[in-house]
């Protein structure tokens, strides 16, 4: 019986204490459009970069395409 009145004391502690939520801690490290824009390049630079750099050139085109993805307004704004 004092096993039973044991279990059933601590049994709301422990759903109690399953339910409290960790505090989240936020980074004020800067965030990816912050530091980045969208790069632009004339047709003379991406026959250059492309001939004697396309893994530099690959790079650029993958953050262009993630800055427009993550920081570009809406349509319609």
């Amino acid at each position: 019986m004092k096993l039973i009145n044991f279990l059933t004391t601590l049994l709301p502690l422990f759903l109690i204490i399953g339910c409290v939520q960790p505090e989240i801690e936020v980074a004020d490290d800067a965030l990816f459009c912050d530091v980045e824009e969208p790069r632009r390049f004339t047709q003379d630079e991406l026959d250059w970069r492309a001939a004697n750099a396309p893994w530099n050139l690959r790079r650029d085109f993958k953050t262009n395409t993630t800055w427009d993805r993550e920081c570009s307004p809406p349509v319609g704004e």
